[in-house]
């Protein structure tokens, strides 16, 4: 066998850097959002696959922190430490642009499994908490009703002095969560999904179940969380309609083309289609059924 000429140190820096872009692939993919279940590319993973890396990039960084790299012919070169750095302070940019936006936070914090993620991995930084859990607020006072007043525990109106004091000395305090709003009730009462949940759950379907309980935190959730990580997404969908212009359909209509990818992207996503909607039609029969040429009309 030919002899590369590296030496072990060369073969430990060429591994270092694989194992490091394995992980940069990685993430990079999960945000990207190729996942059938639709569990990647949401907005949801964006804060947890971003600190995943930091810290990755940082032990990374501190196990070159010592090292002497003129101790003798041997010593690692120091550009794996540079570029390590470089890659950190990189990421981090990137990193601290979440707070331009309160979705980022906002789709954590309305995750059914990510919902305590924050307050543990945020644990020594109360200043970061405080701005989001603020920034937060205001989104949420965007959907949320005006609330209601507070009333005062009455005694019971009969009944003798002790009566009177035993109602209020064992008042159920229970009754005092009432008051919470609809957001404070889902965090304190709903109970945060398994790992088995999350991989097989689908928290869109979760929040339009909890629709009824929860009909303003509901709509809030729905929003954010159906925000796309990324642009991949879109840009994947506009480059698939290339595939449906073939040169005897150039002059399919706009209308029904975006009718036609709609359908394919709710097939792939595991919606199904009813029988009689997947009967064959041309294109001339598929826009008089369905009406498509009209869709940019105002209603009358």
């Amino acid at each position: 066998m030919r002899s590369t000429g590296l030496t072990t140190a060369d073969w430990a820096v060429i591994t270092e850097y694989i194992d490091l872009l394995r992980h940069l692939k990685y993430a990079s993919e999960r945000l990207e959002g190729r996942g059938k279940s639709g569990k990647f590319g949401a907005i949801y993973e964006v804060i947890p696959v971003f600190e995943f890396l930091l810290r990755e990039l940082e032990t990374r960084c501190n196990q070159y922190e010592h090292v002497n790299y003129n101790a003798h012919t041997e010593a690692p070169e120091d550009h794996l430490a540079i570029n390590l750095r470089a890659a950190w302070r990189k990421a981090n940019e990137y990193y601290s642009k979440l707070d331009d936006s309160p979705a980022y936070y906002a789709a954590v914090c309305l995750h059914p499994y990510y919902k305590h993620y924050c307050d543990i991995s945020w644990a020594d930084r109360a200043s970061w908490l405080d701005i989001n859990n603020a920034a937060f607020r205001q989104l949420w006072a965007q959907y949320k009703p005006t609330a209601l007043p507070i009333s005062r525990n009455q005694p019971p109106a009969s009944g003798d002095i002790d009566d009177a004091i035993d109602a209020l000395v064992n008042h159920n305090k229970d009754n005092n969560e009432l008051h919470l709003d609809e957001y404070e009730q889902w965090r304190k009462y709903e109970l945060k999904w398994t790992k088995e949940q999350h991989n097989s759950g689908n928290v869109i379907r979760y929040w339009t179940d909890l629709a009824p309980k929860y009909p303003h935190l509901s709509r809030l959730a729905i929003d954010i969380l159906t925000i796309p990580a990324s642009s991949c997404e879109c840009e994947r969908l506009f480059s698939e309609l290339g595939d449906l212009l073939e040169p005897r359909r150039r002059k399919i209509g706009a209308q029904l083309l975006a009718a036609l990818q709609l359908i394919r992207s709710w097939a792939r996503r595991g919606f199904t289609i009813p029988e009689e909607a997947a009967a064959a039609y041309t294109d001339e029969e598929m826009a008089s059924k369905y009406r498509v040429d009209d869709w940019d009309e105002p209603p009358q």
